[in-house]
């Protein structure tokens, strides 16, 4: 399913692939007309909580906003409603190699 989340190689041999997901159907008290632009502002504030705490945990991640949404959901046994917006991969990057103090 990774390789729905993000066309690169990478995405297949890091640990965690986090994929935000918008269920319209739960935004009744949102006009339709503004759902998707509500959706992609929480998703953004979720995906920038885990770069916060990647980066106080020394992770890597990046965020992929190019994904086969259509196959994903399918994988994925999400309703009509639900739609995958963005995918963020996490790693724990190699260690630097420093000289000795």
């Amino acid at each position: 399913m990774r390789s729905l989340t993000v066309y690169q190689d990478f995405v297949g041999i890091v640990p965690l692939d986090l994929v935000y997901v918008a269920s319209h159907g739960g935004m009744q008290y949102v006009p339709p007309k503004m759902r998707e632009t509500f959706a992609a502002a929480a998703a953004g504030v979720m995906v920038q909580n885990v770069y916060f705490y990647g980066a106080s945990a020394g992770l890597g991640a990046v965020v992929h906003g190019r994904l086969n949404w259509r196959q994903l959901a399918e994988h994925m046994s999400l309703n009509e409603d639900e739609v995958p917006i963005f995918s963020q991969t996490i790693w724990r990057p190699a260690p630097h190699n420093r000289a000795p103090v």
